[in-house]
């Protein structure tokens, strides 16, 4: 016969095996409140209170076309994104949490996401609804579409369905530059606020230069970002990618647009846009500062031509 263990490692071994067990069987379990791979609808539950309490809506809640940042009360550092729950959007988030532990690992590429963190479909109540709805503003919207929004900015019913995806992110710095690749006029309006906040330029311009460089690299190996490529920039010149979520599931339609060089070029006249405005810093603040895609074009066949000899 094999020696038996002593009674009190016997109670050790079961209390880890049960406990080892338990929570194996947890993660196997999906949140309640949440809609997942079972298909289960979303609740309404105690235990997803604490998000709605957490909610900072003491100012206005920036947006995009389908999905809100609102900071956390609890932790300046985070918040949560909100999303339109409409076809896809839970799918399409957890694609975009997918790719974003790719691009970190195989370009050390930047994002908000937390690690971890996953997004979650919930019932927001009705009163945070309210509330939020109220704060919405979209900056984007009122320059693509100024005749959308009402008198002070803000999008009567955004969100229009209490269903919602929800995630905890990374909060961004308030000063900040969206850069949406297929818009730069958006960027361009954005730029003297911006540049009054750029403290060592020369970083600035280092930093891009990295990020830009490994932008391109990342978009040769992952091109389906190239489809819809949105970016922050912090006053460091560093590049964060946001809301890629539907890259993951594009089409190939998607793939017969895209040239061999995805986007390079657009994405390149905001970039240099940006660090021309700081260029010439006293111009853009006076409003005598121009930029346009024949600038764009000139600046780079000097460039080229240069080279050349």
């Amino acid at each position: 016969m094999r020696p038996s263990l002593p009674r009190a490692a016997r109670i050790l071994l079961f209390s880890i095996l049960f406990l080892s067990n338990y929570e194996w069987r947890a993660s196997k379990t999906p949140l309640k409140g949440t809609k997942g791979i079972s298909g289960s609808s979303p609740e309404t539950l105690g235990a997803t209170n604490h998000v709605w309490e957490d909610l900072d809506l003491s100012s206005t809640v920036s947006c995009g076309h389908h999905r809100c940042f609102v900071p956390s009360v609890s932790n300046k550092k985070e918040g949560y994104v909100i999303a339109r729950s409409e076809k896809q959007t839970l799918l399409g988030m957890m694609n975009e949490t997918k790719l974003a532990k790719e691009m970190a690992l195989s370009y050390n590429a930047k994002t908000y996401h937390i690690a971890g963190e996953l997004p979650q479909e919930l019932i927001m109540p009705e009163e945070t609804r309210l509330k939020v709805n109220v704060q919405v503003r979209n900056p984007l919207r009122e320059h693509q579409f100024p005749d959308s929004v009402g008198e002070n900015g803000n999008i009567n019913n955004f969100f229009d369905s209490p269903t919602v995806v929800l995630q905890r992110m990374m909060r961004s710095p308030n000063e900040i530059l969206l850069v949406h690749c297929a818009d730069n006029g958006f960027t361009r309006k954005q730029l003297p606020t911006f540049i009054l906040n750029v403290v060592d330029g020369g970083l600035f311009g280092a930093n891009l230069a990295r990020d830009r460089y490994m932008m391109y690299k990342m978009l040769a190996g992952m091109p389906e970002l190239a489809t819809d490529l949105q970016l922050l920039i912090n006053t460091d010149g560093e590049l964060f990618f946001i809301d890629f979520g539907g890259h993951a599931s594009w089409t190939m339609k998607d793939k017969m647009i895209l040239t061999v060089r995805p986007r390079e070029e657009l994405c390149g006249e905001s970039l240099d846009m940006i660090i021309d405005a700081l260029k010439n810093k006293r111009a853009v603040l006076s409003g005598e500062w121009k930029w346009s895609s024949q600038k764009y074009r000139r600046l780079h066949s000097t460039a080229r031509n240069g080279k050349s000899r």
